[in-house]
């Protein structure tokens, strides 16, 4: 093959090279555009996918975090309203006590208060079961019938302290319980939303895609790779003229 044959030849390779380079930036640049990923996969940058992988663990271990913190105050919400809830009967049952002290009431009119005393009391053990941080109407077992400190022959005065003292201890707990929530949980809580959105960002900054640049990357493949195409024909064009004039210069012997 004559020289001039050579160079269309290297420049055919040169030209199939370039729209093989073009055509994969083209791809890139769609599927960054698509996923709105930088970083789809390892070999797209092997430093930044580990950093990504790392980044992403610990968003992981955030938001898990952020469950059980709201699981956490749930519970502490159903505590809360489960204290409430004894708080109203323990009131109750001081009303009770007032009523049953009153010298003119009959011995039956003190008898149906006590049945009322005890069924309150059943109700604050049906309130606090299942749960820890609710006491049930253990402190409060000398006001039912037959107690030192029931209405119908016992102690008025010390169940009217009994109550107090539960009511007190109601209330100790559930300014505890509120304390912990907003000086513990809304503290860590907000710290760990600030971690989120940190490393959410620093995320953000390694993997995703600049759409602007992925849109002018993809554009100049495209052009790119029509222009190299055209290339691509003009010299295929031009190699087979001459391949059809060597041939034409051929002696063909008998």
């Amino acid at each position: 093959m004559s020289a001039i044959g050579t160079q269309s030849v290297g420049r055919t390779n040169a030209f199939v090279r370039q729209i093989e380079r073009t055509n994969a930036q083209v791809a890139r640049s769609l599927e960054r555009l698509s996923t709105g990923k930088r970083i789809n996969r390892a070999s797209d940058d092997p430093s930044g996918f580990i950093v990504a992988e790392g980044l992403r663990g610990d968003l992981v271990e955030l938001r898990a975090e952020s469950r059980t913190s709201q699981t956490e105050r749930s519970n502490l919400h159903q505590n809360q309203s489960k204290l409430a809830a004894i708080q109203s009967i323990a009131t109750d049952i001081r009303g009770k006590l007032v009523s049953a002290s009153d010298g003119l009431i009959t011995d039956s009119q003190r008898q149906a208060i006590q049945q009322e005393i005890d069924a309150s009391l059943d109700a604050i053990d049906r309130v606090a079961s299942g749960s820890d941080r609710v006491g049930n109407s253990g402190s409060l077992g000398e006001l039912r019938t037959g107690g030192s400190a029931n209405v119908v022959d016992g102690d008025i005065e010390f169940a009217a302290t009994l109550v107090e003292s539960k009511t007190s201890s109601l209330n100790r707990t559930r300014a505890a319980i509120a304390a912990y929530e907003r000086t513990q949980l809304d503290t860590f809580d907000r710290i760990r939303e600030n971690q989120i959105v940190i490393t959410t960002e620093a995320l953000s900054q390694i993997e995703d895609a600049d759409f602007a640049q992925e849109s002018a990357n993809f554009v100049q493949g495209q052009i790119l790779s029509r222009a190299a195409a055209e290339a691509l024909t003009f010299s295929t064009n031009e190699l087979r003229e001459q391949l059809e004039s060597l041939l034409d210069g051929i002696e063909i012997k008998s």
